[in-house]
């Protein structure tokens, strides 16, 4: 049909020639339709058979699927197909370090398939039976670098795709590009470093939520006593205390020798400040030749009470 067309379409141009307007409008028209005949019957232009890709998410360390369909035409049969898959990252995502690798879906496994990282081929020399309407082909498998970060995310590309039935090429369009991006499977997932967030991972959407937390955190920081003192001699006894909880806190401060209470202070401290606390302190004979203090801290909902305590010592004469 296509050589009939071709010269008909040569004949309607001679037969154009040296005609009025209407004529040459006449022949517009047939050479248009002559035009759409032979893209019919070349069966390239006007196929719309397409091997494309589905959007994908994964968590980090795990394997992600990227589903592969072929949509076929009504009529058309494939019994042969091969293609590219190439897989970049996008922005400042991670980059993949192992070989990508095909999972076979709706058909047998692949005759040929080669890869790395970043690139895969694969090829079916002959599918019994061929295929025909829309066909799940395999699925793409992707490691996700476990250093990824949700909202990482990397672009699938598909290309050089051929297909065939029996001798007969099969006209097959490239889809456009898939997005395969990093969720969150859990926590851990989400930890941002910030010890005042709490941090979250929504199951629904694989988005990492961040809420603020109010944890207290309060510990001494130092405990200063002299190290030598006289009978008789002043000195104070200096408590510096850390808040590193993500709120202010209420901190009762109290100093000991032994049961005996030498003070107990109150005071507010601000996230991230310390704060210096001082009792004074007469040395007596009682104190020789060695004494030793204990200073103690308390704040309501402390997270980490291991450093609310410490002990210093003065040698006495």
């Amino acid at each position: 049909m296509k050589g009939e067309g071709e010269m008909l379409l040569a004949l309607s141009r001679k037969d154009a020639a040296g005609t009025g307007p209407k004529a040459r409008s006449a022949w517009v028209l047939i050479n248009c339709a002559l035009t759409v005949l032979l893209l019919a019957a070349s069966g390239t232009c006007l196929s719309a058979s397409t091997l494309g890709l589905a959007d994908a998410r994964g968590c980090p360390g795990a394997i992600a699927r990227v589903a592969v369909h072929l949509a076929l035409d009504a009529g058309v049969q494939a019994d042969g197909l091969t293609f590219r898959l190439q897989v970049s990252a996008n922005g400042g995502s991670s980059p993949l370090a192992s070989p990508l690798d095909f999972e076979a879906g709706d058909v047998a496994a692949p005759s040929f398939k080669n890869s790395d990282a970043t690139y895969l081929r694969v090829a079916w020399l002959r599918i019994d039976p061929a295929l025909t309407g829309t066909t799940l082909i395999g699925n793409l498998l992707v490691l996700i670098p476990a250093a990824a970060e949700p909202g990482n995310s990397y672009t699938v590309h598909i290309a050089d795709v051929q297909a065939n039935n029996g001798l007969n090429p099969v006209s097959v369009n490239a889809g456009l590009d898939g997005t395969l991006v990093v969720t969150c499977c859990q926590a851990e997932d989400c930890d941002d470093g910030d010890p005042c967030m709490t941090d979250s991972c929504d199951a629904a959407t694989g988005q990492c939520v961040h809420t603020p937390g109010a944890a207290v955190e309060v510990g001494i920081a130092r405990f200063g006593v002299p190290a030598k003192a006289e009978v008789g001699e002043r000195a104070e006894l200096d408590v510096l205390i850390e808040n590193s909880g993500c709120s202010d806190a209420s901190v009762q401060c109290t100093v000991r020798r032994g049961r005996r209470v030498v003070g107990t202070k109150r005071l507010t401290i601000r996230e991230g400040q310390v704060s210096r606390v001082t009792f004074p302190y007469k040395y007596s004979r009682g104190d020789a030749p060695r004494v030793c203090f204990t200073a103690t801290v308390l704040a309501a909902g402390d997270v980490n009470p291991t450093n609310n305590q410490a002990t210093g010592c003065t040698n006495v004469r």
